[in-house]
């Protein structure tokens, strides 16, 4: 706003200056320059974004500078689900076990033709003792919904095991 108050009051003087110093059509002429300038700054100043092709966007928390490493959103979202299976039972059992328990229900199937649910015997042989007692389906059993979670050793657990098929 100060830029454009400057501007105007030192083309004002250079207009008051040449219009004494030209013959009268001339000091029209820079009457009307004048004018058009002070209305383009006038429209300027009153919209600031005239000249930016789009307005610059508020930064948001969760949002990473562009400097800034990004991390995959499934990768995201599984560290969400990991850090929420931490907190609660709720969210260790229905989410994060729940995905997991498929993930390696379909691995036994495919690799070992074996069903989890039918045949929980040669599944636990074949997860091992830490890796059936984090994906067995009543690991929730016995536990209050908001109690903590599963540990980071227990969810690693079922990982290794499922990773070991």
């Amino acid at each position: 706003m100060r830029r454009v108050a400057a501007i105007a009051a030192v083309s004002s003087v250079l207009v008051l200056g040449s219009s004494f110093a030209l013959p009268r059509p001339g000091a029209v002429l820079v009457l009307e320059i004048f004018l058009a300038v002070v209305a383009i700054l006038a429209l300027r100043s009153l919209l600031p974004t005239l000249g930016d092709p789009r307005p610059p966007q508020p930064r948001r928390w969760w949002r990473r500078g562009r400097d800034q490493a990004t991390t995959p959103r499934w990768l995201m979202r599984y560290q969400g689900l990991v850090s929420a299976a931490t907190r609660d039972t709720v969210s260790a059992d229905e989410r994060l076990f729940r995905q997991l328990r498929q993930l390696a229900g379909e691995r036994l199937e495919h690799l070992h033709d074996v069903d989890l649910e039918a045949d929980p015997a040669t599944a636990r042989d074949l997860l091992g003792e830490a890796g059936w007692n984090v994906l067995r389906p009543d690991w929730a059993e016995g536990r209050g919904a908001w109690d903590p979670g599963a540990t980071l050793e227990e969810i690693d657990a079922a990982v290794t095991a499922i990773e070991g098929l």
